[in-house]
């Protein structure tokens, strides 16, 4: 008999977590019941995705201290009579993985995606955020995490429980990313055949580092006449809309076509990426870079370095090191370097292979 799988995010918009998810449904929803829940109240630009797959997609606003909801997440539990909870809000699953535990759900798994807060620090949530932290360790049956850094983060001393905690890398579904170029793509974004495209593939968020971005893109626009960037993600245009350029002819070589759904394609017209992210959990859009053989540039933060190969860390600079950015990425400019990445491309396929990836996590659900 098939378990009936419960799976909480915040909502079904494009970001890691929900790209994830979806890639995982994708090949074994057949095998369970899944049922998703929405605690945002909201669904998404991917809940069409979602409903393709004849998935059950609840919503129901949760708020940081879910009085109001927590009845109705009861019912949820018993109507479905769910055999596995997991929560993909990391610490803020202390307090479904409690209610689960006292109905009885016999898998409950917390499931870290990221490695460091993402709110802003005060005294009164890092209290709070110590309750549910504590609740999630102690209702949770397992705690899963893509990266090493966010079991680190959050739960430093108590990582001798070996049989608690688990890594499981993302997945990438590999036969999506097969490196053919689309010329007539970049034709439709008026880019010339003999440019050298520098992209980046992420929202416009703090964490993505847009203005060191921006900035990079400025200095390198001015050195080079040839080089355009492709910087893909929801709200990108807008966020450039307020980076001040001095040279408008350097702002019409910054290309933002928004949220896309055809991001290999997009990396096949690329020719270099950029990911100076400040924080991540395990970066998807740079591990589909390296997939594609791209030569990159990224931050040198820990999650970061723990899915590149060392031999590839002289490519990792500090997050807001604009010059050396401009620096390595020059370099890229000057000298075809696609033979120096094809160990990362070996390494990116073999270590983020979804097949191998999602079996790991089927097999805690």
């Amino acid at each position: 008999m098939k378990k009936n799988v419960l799976f909480i995010v915040n909502d079904l918009n494009v970001g890691g977590i929900e790209t994830y998810l979806l890639r995982f449904l994708k090949i074994y929803s057949i095998k369970i019941n899944p049922i998703i829940l929405c605690k945002s109240g909201n669904g998404g630009v991917l809940e069409d995705e979602y409903l393709k797959l004849n998935i059950k997609i609840i919503k129901i606003k949760m708020h940081y201290i879910p009085f109001n909801s927590l009845f109705k997440f009861c019912k949820l539990l018993k109507f479905y009579k769910v055999d596995t909870v997991c929560d993909f809000s990391g610490d803020f699953s202390g307090i479904p993985m409690f209610v689960s535990k006292l109905f009885g759900v016999h898998k409950r798994l917390s499931f870290y995606r990221g490695s460091s807060h993402r709110f802003k620090l005060s005294i009164l949530k890092l209290k709070y955020n110590k309750i549910v932290n504590y609740l999630t360790y102690s209702c949770s049956t397992k705690i899963l995490s893509n990266s090493e850094e966010a079991l680190k983060f959050f739960h430093s001393s108590r990582l001798d429980n070996v049989k608690k905690f688990k890594v499981i890398r993302n997945g990438l579904p590999l036969n999506n990313f097969n490196n053919e170029i689309d010329e007539n793509l970049r034709k439709s974004f008026n880019i010339p055949k003999n440019a050298f495209i520098i992209g980046h593939v992420g929202r416009f968020d703090s964490s993505k580092n847009h203005n060191t971005i921006f900035k990079t893109a400025s200095n390198i626009c001015k050195k080079y006449s040839h080089v355009y960037f492709l910087l893909s993600g929801l709200g990108v245009s807008n966020g450039l809309n307020n980076f001040e350029f001095a040279d408008t002819k350097i702002s019409n070589r910054i290309i933002t076509p928004g949220l896309r759904s055809d991001v290999p394609e997009l990396l096949g017209i690329m020719d270099a990426f950029y990911f100076p992210s400040i924080t991540e959990g395990q970066p998807n859009a740079l591990i589909e870079a390296m997939v594609c053989g791209l030569p990159f540039v990224s931050s040198n933060i820990a999650t970061i370095k723990e899915c590149v190969p060392l031999e590839y860390h002289k490519y990792l600079v500090s997050p807001n090191d604009v010059m050396s950015s401009v620096r390595l990425l020059s370099g890229f400019i000057k000298k075809d370097h696609e033979k120096d990445f094809i160990n990362a491309k070996k390494y990116a396929k073999f270590n983020f292979n979804a097949i191998d990836k999602f079996k790991y996590f089927f097999d805690e659900l």
